[in-house]
């Protein structure tokens, strides 16, 4: 029978992962890819964990549970971080899929629809609730512009992203030229990366209930897309946008001060492949590999991706593949759900009865990157 799911290992969790298989409990840190409707295919995977969560059955009660992501992945983050995480991740997935645009939306139009969708996210009203969670601890990956990116007119912005692109293409730590990573985290306890390996500097911001939508709407501002987000409280004056565009698929170099059997990161993806930014799409720019050291990978399998509808999972272009046609849009959308629904219950069942043991591969630089 046709498996649904991969399980990747790093090299420090591999050996515990074949000798003793893994405890939920000692999960510490949760990872959220950017990727837009990509993430369609870990909505029941989300449900999974919001389910464990809301039990106190992921990590330990006493010890904070760290949930950091870029873009789509810091809103999904966020959902479970909330005081009723299996609710909040299913208004998301509903307000998410039923975006509405016309035919040729303007970027204020698709800025304002995802505000409509941030709304169902987190209101207001229960943004307290993130600091009231006595183990979650959220951590929203954005950039701040540099020299250039500036402006939201159309021109400027494509010449700004072009350079910006050139620039890593030739190497990735030019990037710093033009981008600062700025990540708004929960202050009460600190987040377990060490930023000071990384080729980009990195600014910590303290968290709040006063910034912490305008932080998550940053954190998805596509450039040419949607509308850049400005002087976001707390945080250095300045134009920020999406944090998928220096971290993608966040490639960190976790920190957990305990041995491998008593700590891990659960990387929930939709790709074996770990793209560091979201320039990298057009290059093979290969990850550290030593940052993948404690990460468990899950992501489906080629045949599952292949028995989808054209071979893949939802991604952005279905905006335009299925313009004015939202029903079908949404049909075809359901078919990727469906289907990880299938991924994640087969990863829970081989996490409870051992067989992860003969499921679980290393990772290595080809799958990592």
């Amino acid at each position: 029978m046709a498996r649904h799911v991969r399980i990747l290992a790093g090299a420090s969790i591999l050996p515990v992962v074949r000798d003793e298989g893994i405890k939920l409990e000692n999960v510490r840190i949760i990872v959220g890819a950017a990727g837009g409707p990509k993430w369609l295919i870990l909505y029941h995977f989300d449900r999974y964990l919001a389910a464990l969560i809301a039990h106190r059955r992921l990590g330990k009660e006493s010890v904070p549970l760290h949930l950091i992501g870029s873009s789509i992945g810091a809103w999904r983050m966020a959902a479970l971080c909330q005081k009723d995480p299996l609710r909040t991740i299913d208004e998301f997935f509903d307000a998410y899929m039923n975006q509405r645009y016309s035919l040729n939306p303007s970027v204020r139009e698709i800025t304002a629809e995802a505000v409509k969708i941030l709304n169902r996210l987190l209101p207001q009203e229960r943004a307290q609730d993130l600091f009231d969670n006595p183990q979650c601890r959220l951590s929203i990956i954005t950039v701040r512009h540099r020299i250039i990116g500036l402006s939201d007119n159309t021109f400027p912005l494509t010449c700004a992203v072009a350079v910006i692109g050139l620039a890593n293409f030739i190497k990735r730590s030019a990037l710093k030229y033009f981008l600062k990573r700025v990540v708004f985290s929960d202050t009460r306890d600190s987040l377990p990366v060490d930023f000071s390996k990384d080729v980009l500097s990195t600014e910590i911001i303290p968290l709040s209930t006063v910034n912490v939508r305008k932080a998550l709407l940053a954190t998805g501002s596509i450039p040419l897309v949607m509308e850049s987000i400005r002087d976001i409280p707390g945080a250095p004056p300045g134009v920020y946008r999406d944090g998928g565009l220096i971290d993608y698929h966040p490639d960190l170099s976790y920190k957990l001060d305990v041995s491998p059997e008593h700590g891990f990161v659960l990387y929930p993806h939709y790709t074996d492949r770990i793209i560091p930014g979201w320039f990298d799409k057009y290059r093979r720019r290969m990850p550290n590999i030593s940052n993948m050291s404690r990460v468990l990978l899950i992501c489906p399998t080629k045949t599952l991706v292949e028995n989808l509808p054209g071979g893949k999972i939802p991604d952005r272009n279905d905006f335009y593949a299925f313009k004015g046609r939202d029903t079908e849009r949404l049909l075809y959308w359901m078919k990727a759900v469906d289907a990880g629904k299938r991924m994640a219950d087969e990863f829970f069942e081989a996490v409870e009865s051992g067989k992860i043991r003969e499921y679980v591969e290393p990772v290595n630089a080809r799958q990592g990157g």
